[in-house]
């Protein structure tokens, strides 16, 4: 009784944990996916200076994460909430460094 009481909380908690992992991969992204759709998507309207001058407006990581999706939707870009982080993940490692 007490192992199948056991094997239920395990169960239970496992259900927590995997959408709770999902949302941190998400977060993070992969940088060499966005590496790609930055060069497919985002150089079209500007280059890397825009990411480097002085007065940039991007001080977080949120403050990319919504300026990507921003962009992405202003632009009537067709990529998931998926690859709009894997470019905030491309964009945080490469120019804003955090």
């Amino acid at each position: 009784m007490r192992v199948l009481f056991l094997i239920s909380l395990l169960s239970m908690g496992a259900s927590f944990v995997s959408p709770i992992f999902a949302a941190e991969q998400l977060r993070f992204g992969n940088s060499k996916n966005g590496e790609k759709l930055h060069q497919q998507h985002c150089i079209k309207c500007h280059d890397s200076k825009v990411y480097t001058r002085p007065d940039r407006k991007i001080n977080s990581y949120e403050n990319l994460q919504h300026r990507v999706g921003m962009c992405a939707s202003q632009l009537n870009i067709a990529i998931s909430l998926e690859q709009q982080q894997d470019i905030s993940r491309y964009l945080a490692q490469r120019f804003y460094k955090f």
